[in-house]
């Protein structure tokens, strides 16, 4: 009989690289069986039940719920500049009424719905979405990609879109959340249970040493070491009520202008 696994998306980009380190290093446990992947490829992967537990974008739990519960406390957010879901755009986005905007393969739900509520709520913007980078007048990049681009200089103005929903709302933004599967939280309780409390710990020791972290960085030799504290110190990686108060606004936002039918109600995995 094969031994049970908890199978763990982890997703390949800097901003959760210091979260998967202290896990592996120092709560690591025989029945993690840890996934690595793109992160849009491993939504899919856990859709299909071929994973269990892991980020989900925020908006993908408003657009199709699926078999989703939210482990409580834990995510990616920001009250302000989260440094990895830019727009780069040839043009001021004052001026970006009636133009075409490009979301890349490597764009997340959350950032794309983003901006379209920016753009198509706040400055009542009319825009085309294309798939397609040729052509367009603004680009929206995730993760890594967005981190390479905004090193490269090429265009003349990028926005951070977390920054612009702090701006124009005054509250903070989940861009992902961790959850887990209704079937595994039912099948792998106990697993499940003890990771979470691995996953917090985790947290809180990142937290707790950013430069040595940064320090230990593999693959990154691309972007200096001070700019990968400040870049992680942006971000979120424990969430309050505020936090959830934020992307309920994000919820009204996109379900006002039609992104989504109705605002979700968050079902949250509950320990007894």
């Amino acid at each position: 009989m094969t031994e049970a696994v908890l199978r763990i998306s982890e997703a390949a980009s800097l901003e959760m690289l210091p979260i998967y380190s202290s896990l592996k290093r120092n709560y690591a446990q025989p029945f993690y069986s840890f996934v690595p992947g793109d992160s849009l490829l491993q939504e899919d992967a856990m859709k299909s039940g071929r994973l269990d537990l892991g980020l989900v974008s925020s908006f993908a739990l408003a657009s199709d719920p699926g078999p989703y519960l939210i482990l409580p406390g834990l995510g990616l957010a920001s009250r302000g500049p989260v440094g990895f879901a830019l727009l780069f755009s040839d043009i001021l986005l004052e001026d970006l009424d009636e133009m075409a905007i490009s979301e890349s393969p490597f764009s997340s739900d959350t950032s794309t719905a983003l901006v379209k509520v920016i753009l198509g709520k706040y400055l009542q913007y009319t825009n085309e979405f294309e798939t397609t980078w040729a052509g367009a007048d603004a680009h929206i990049l995730v993760g890594d990609s967005a981190l390479r681009e905004r090193m490269l200089d090429r265009y003349p103005y990028t926005y951070d879109l977390g920054e612009l929903w702090h701006h124009y709302t005054g509250q903070p933004l989940i861009f992902s959340l961790w959850m887990v599967r209704a079937d595994a939280a039912q099948e792998k309780r106990d697993m499940i249970r003890l990771f979470y409390r691995s996953l917090k710990y985790a947290v809180e020791e990142a937290g707790q040493d950013w430069k040595g972290l940064a320090e230990e960085l593999d693959g990154y030799d691309w972007i200096k070491k001070e700019e990968v504290v400040k870049f992680w110190k942006n971000i979120d990686y424990q969430l309050a009520d505020e936090h959830y108060q934020g992307l309920t606004r994000f919820y009204e936002d996109a379900s006002e202008i039609g992104l989504i039918e109705n605002v979700p109600e968050p079902q949250f995995l509950e320990f007894k």
